[in-house]
């Protein structure tokens, strides 16, 4: 298992909500904070791995800001 942080132009509880929809089939744990703008994401690196990750999030429209 491994954890990346991800940091991110979100806005709003709605933007935590879609996050988690977006990456919920490939991770197994993730926490987003829009006021931060950090996601962080435990999952297993056998599945998937961070750039899949970050592209789920871009897709969605957000910029990640790192």
């Amino acid at each position: 298992m491994k954890t990346t942080k991800i940091y991110a132009n979100l806005h709003c509880a709605s933007c935590e909500i879609k996050v988690q929809n977006a990456v919920k089939n490939i991770a197994e744990d993730t926490k987003v904070n829009s006021a931060s703008g950090l996601i962080k994401i435990k999952y297993d690196e056998n599945k998937t791995n961070e750039k899949e990750l970050k592209s789920k999030i871009t897709d969605l429209g957000y910029e990640i800001t790192e």
